[in-house]
């Protein structure tokens, strides 16, 4: 692929990249497969409402799909978690029923502290962070 057409496929949304889909729908079928009617299987563990799905499946497909890879999804009590690591990186993008979704970011430095952060959940900043991830 060329490095233009790379640029391109960058500036633009999922949506405006019809033949370029299938990673992010593989992304968001684990979301929906996950959501089981009691999460994880716990007997008293809540689901993820369908709201919660919505903003998780909206943030993923703004994501380019070359940044998606292969994140792991999980569910918490509700929350849903959607984290990528690469060469002691991690970003999680942590959403939550009821309440803004949230962008994790670590750095495990050796022989020093880590460096992580969390801010509020953007389509933008979500792709920022994963570029850095891949950086």
């Amino acid at each position: 692929m060329s490095p233009q057409l790379i640029e391109e496929l960058d500036s633009t949304t999922a949506s405006h990249r019809p033949l370029l889909w299938l990673p992010g729908f593989l992304v968001v079928q684990a979301i929906m497969g996950g959501a089981v009617p009691n999460g994880n299987g716990d007997a008293d563990e809540p689901a993820p409402t369908e709201a919660t799905i919505k903003v998780a499946t909206d943030l993923i497909t703004d994501v380019p799909v070359q940044l998606l890879g292969s994140p792991a999804v999980s569910l918490f009590y509700g929350e849903i978690h959607v984290s990528w690591k690469h060469e002691g990186k991690q970003v999680v993008l942590m959403c939550f029923p009821a309440r803004p979704s949230l962008i994790h970011h670590y750095s495990r430095v050796p022989n020093a502290a880590s460096v992580h952060d969390i801010e509020d959940a953007f389509a933008d900043r979500l792709v920022r962070w994963l570029r850095w991830l891949r950086a």
